[in-house]
């Protein structure tokens, strides 16, 4: 092809622009290479295997999350990288929250390959004894976003056999990815009652951790229970992420109280000497486990973990 002169400042013009944009391709990713971040498909294994931790760590019941952190910092040995890099990188795709969005819709789909989200009332409650607790619906791991689905919702039906006294608990932690704006979100468990009548708990979150709510039941037969998670956030140009782990709905039968009515008037019995070396010796041991537990913690913090299988 023969190029006239008045075509040569096209070329000329095109080729510069394309350079152009080659040199601004490269100098994102090398300033995000220098500063540490991990590609996406790296940071989508890093949190896959980030919230399997916080789901194993969250069936513990010990108050000082030794096994969640422990879980944790076998994941960042993993990958090679420490708490810091790891929050580090979290900063740094939260400010590129759209990025950061289709990570959490990959694993969003991962998780629910993983873990099934249905009812686990199973063979009912009517053998529930007094002291124990049942999982009625497990959640598990759900993303929900200003730009997409914005509320997780719940139902368990024949609930009959709920007692006065029995509690309802919804359990899950949070954790938000905010470009910018007021983190709001609603969690209410409500409680279907025989002649249609309803009774709610509602409650609102803003922090990041572990969130409880629940509602005891009353003399009123219940029917059914629902409820729903709902981030309140206004479609945005960069997504507001709300990130919710280990979500669980749980029926709670406490244990029976003595009911037997003391004398108000009679003296308090003096605890015996064989009480008093009972309660100290319970004391102790109490004492001692937590001792084990945070010298444990911080023999773990400063020693190598093992591979995170």
């Amino acid at each position: 092809m023969r190029l006239t002169f008045s075509r040569i400042p096209y070329y000329i013009y095109s080729l510069a622009a394309a350079v152009c944009l080659l040199l601004c391709l490269a100098a994102c990713k090398d300033k995000a290479v220098d500063e540490g971040i991990l590609p996406p498909d790296k940071m989508e294994n890093l949190l896959f295997d980030y919230h399997v931790a916080q789901a194993m760590g969250a069936q513990s019941t010990d108050s000082t999350d030794y096994k969640t952190r422990l879980y944790c910092a076998a994941v960042y040995n993993k990958y090679g990288i420490t708490e810091q890099d790891f929050d580090h990188n979290m900063e740094w795709y939260t400010r590129h929250s759209d990025r950061l969005y289709q990570i959490y819709k990959n694993l969003e789909e991962r998780m629910a390959a993983a873990t099934q989200s249905a009812p686990l009332l199973g063979q009912g409650q009517g053998g529930v004894a007094r002291g124990d607790t049942l999982t009625l619906w497990n959640g598990g791991f759900c993303l929900l976003s200003s730009n997409g689905r914005k509320r997780v919702e719940f139902a368990v039906e024949q609930m009959d056999s709920l007692h006065e006294g029995d509690r309802i608990q919804l359990r899950f932690s949070t954790r938000w990815a905010y470009p910018e704006g007021a983190r709001i979100a609603f969690a209410q468990i409500c409680l279907h009652c025989a002649g249609d009548s309803v009774r709610t708990v509602t409650q609102q979150i803003s922090l990041s951790g572990q969130q409880t709510v629940s509602i005891t039941a009353n003399e009123q037969p219940v029917q059914r229970i629902s409820g729903f998670v709902y981030q309140h956030a206004p479609w945005n140009e960069r997504p507001r992420l709300m990130i919710i782990d280990d979500l669980h709905l749980s029926f709670i039968r406490p244990h029976k109280a003595d009911t037997t009515s003391a004398d108000s008037l009679a003296a308090t019995a003096e605890p015996s000497a064989a009480t008093t070396n009972e309660t100290d010796s319970t004391m102790q041991q109490k004492t001692l486990r937590m001792k084990h537990l945070r010298d444990s913690l911080h023999r773990a913090e400063h020693q190598e973990q093992p591979h995170f299988k």
